[in-house]
């Protein structure tokens, strides 16, 4: 929550000090875009985290014992964890990205070029984590 504190600061400044300004819709928009993309980001990671404990705790509940398999699921869970909290960090920056732009509508050119960018880097992750050179059959 600091982080998104320390990112939604200068869209506080500019509300307070600098409604009128050429500037404001940008900040605003940079601003809430940072800071709500930190936030889910830090969210998006406590439950990746937390989720092989509570399908564990659930289990235990339930059976007493977890079975082998769940337990080598839960293992290739947490193998992948990272690549999945990036994938979905991807996702909530071009998500909220179009939120944003939606609601601020912010003068400019420029935030195409930054939406392109977003949906290039979600491709290209998609393509390396997936490689789908090798798997081209299947889609």
């Amino acid at each position: 929550m600091l982080g998104s504190g320390i990112l939604i600061a200068p869209y506080i400044v500019f509300l307070l000090r600098f409604p009128h300004s050429v500037a404001y819709k940008h900040v605003t928009t940079w601003s809430i875009w940072f800071s709500v993309t930190w936030a889910s980001g830090a969210l998006t990671s406590l439950v990746v985290n937390a989720l092989p404990r509570l399908i564990i705790g659930l289990i235990l509940t339930i059976w007493g014992k977890a079975p082998e398999h769940v337990k080598t699921y839960l293992e290739l869970f947490m193998a992948v964890s990272f690549w999945l909290k990036l994938a979905l960090d991807i996702s909530w920056l071009w998500i909220t990205l179009g939120v944003v732009r939606g609601q601020v509508r912010p003068p400019g050119h420029y935030w195409l070029l930054v939406n392109r960018t977003c949906s290039v880097c979600w491709v290209f992750f998609h393509r390396w984590i997936f490689n789908t050179e090798r798997y081209s059959c299947l889609f």
